[in-house]
């Protein structure tokens, strides 16, 4: 297993990078410096991101590799012709069915699986 730290910060300078971390270069853990630190053949092996929390350093590059909302995955589709799995971490528990119910729509939409984290959820790429 090969894990790359792609940032370790809070906060970016020429010399620091926001929080990302690349596991066997299919995994993506955080999405703080993911599209600032690697090319676009680098971005298109990544299979799965998952987000530890939604705190900016961790997230920031999301938007631009094409995972935030419908539409941005509906541009990535387009682009790249396919879709990395997405899993949904961390959204809190009070809207938590609400937002199943959107990624299930928008999932069926685009035939593609995007699913809820849950505690002791295993996952396999």
């Amino acid at each position: 297993m090969e894990i790359r730290i792609l940032g370790a910060h809070n906060l970016e300078t020429a010399e620091t990078k926001l929080t990302s971390i690349l596991v066997d270069s299919c995994l993506a853990i955080d999405a703080g410096s993911l599209t600032s630190s690697l090319s676009l053949a680098k971005q298109a092996r990544i299979q799965a991101i998952f987000l530890t929390h939604y705190h900016f350093d961790h997230i920031r590059d999301i938007a631009t590799f094409g995972l935030a909302t419908r539409d941005e995955l509906v541009q990535f589709l387009k682009l790249k012709g396919y879709l990395p799995r997405v899993v949904l971490v961390h959204p809190p528990p009070i809207g938590e069915e609400e937002v199943a119910d959107e990624a299930s729509s928008v999932a069926k939409e685009l035939k593609t699986s995007i699913v809820l984290a849950k505690e002791g959820m295993i996952l396999r790429l």
